[in-house]
């Protein structure tokens, strides 16, 4: 009869921060991400598995599991030794600095696509070495460094889904070829910049047409998406800054508190007051105090046996 795991414990996913975690012998390690999310797991000591059907896959030290947005996925320390893993999560939905348009959209599709499952990257794959190196980073090295190390293993793990994107073609001729080089060539950020009047002057078409093209492209309005990244940038706002309530809303272009109060509600259950309460809360806790990356200091999660 084979032992069952004595105790399940879920991973903490917080954006470009690092923790650590200790397994148990014979335990299991519940790996759940966030909706938009990515989890990025090294395995530092020990053994053990992860559980997929048919057949679990074995895990050993270096190896780096990739598990994509909105799964739960279950890891289990080997039953002769515990396992110690270092983990980081990235939330492309908050960098629409940084991902293109079209970068977003293949990462958003690719989340209901069965055919990109959760995946192991063997040890001696470049990929993993570059996380052993940020797994060396110590506790008084800049922030920035480490979030840019995190960043840089996200993207290269992510390099098969992000080739997918097509280049910016050399000569675009209809508005459908434009909208497609403006989502390739700009950050999501400055794409939403812009109005729909602005965008479709560019693409050569009726606004009529612009927002239809959109819709098409990105399976949903322009207008919808601007709206949830203005949220996205209030919630940046409300985290890093002390700036009233008020003063967030006109930054991020609403016309009124009571709009943005209502379209935040809508958006995230909760109001801004709450939400930011409630996230820096999360943030004291876990993201001021860095935790220490493995293997120099005690472990940030521990499972009792």
């Amino acid at each position: 009869m084979s032992c069952q795991p004595a105790r399940v414990m879920q991973s903490l996913f917080v954006h470009l921060t690092a923790h650590q975690s200790l397994v148990r012998a014979g335990t299991d390690f519940l790996a759940v991400t966030a909706a938009a999310g990515w989890s990025f797991f090294r395995v530092c000591a020990g053994r053990g598995y992860l559980m997929t059907d048919p057949s679990p896959k074995e895990i050993a030290p270096g190896d780096l599991i990739v598990i994509p947005a909105a799964a739960k996925v279950s890891l289990r320390a080997s039953q002769l030794g515990d396992m110690r893993l270092c983990h980081f999560g990235v939330c492309p939905e908050q960098l629409t600095g940084f991902f293109t348009a079209g970068e977003q959209r293949a990462l958003n599709t690719l989340i209901s696509n069965p055919r990109h499952l959760t995946r192991v990257i063997p040890q001696d794959d470049a990929v993993a070495r570059e996380h052993a190196e940020l797994c060396r980073l110590r506790l008084g090295d800049p922030g920035v460094l480490v979030r840019s190390a995190m960043l840089s293993v996200a993207v290269r793990a992510l390099r098969d889904i992000l080739t997918q994107v097509p280049n910016a073609p050399a000569s675009a001729r209809g508005a459908e070829e434009k909208l497609a080089a403006l989502a390739a060539r700009l950050p999501e950020s400055e794409l939403l910049r812009r109005s729909a009047g602005e965008l479709a002057r560019e693409c050569g078409c009726s606004e009529r047409h612009l927002r239809r093209l959109f819709v098409e492209r990105f399976g949903a309005s322009l207008l919808q998406r601007q709206i949830e990244w203005r949220i996205e940038q209030a919630k940046k706002l409300l985290l890093d800054t002390d700036a009233k309530i008020i003063d967030v809303a006109g930054q991020c272009g609403f016309r009124s508190l009571g709009q943005f109060n209502h379209i935040f509600k809508q958006l995230t259950r909760l109001s801004p007051g709450a939400w930011r309460t409630a996230f820096a809360l999360t943030k004291a806790r876990y993201g001021r105090r860095h935790p220490p990356l493995c293997p120099r200091l005690a472990t940030h999660l521990r499972l009792a046996a």
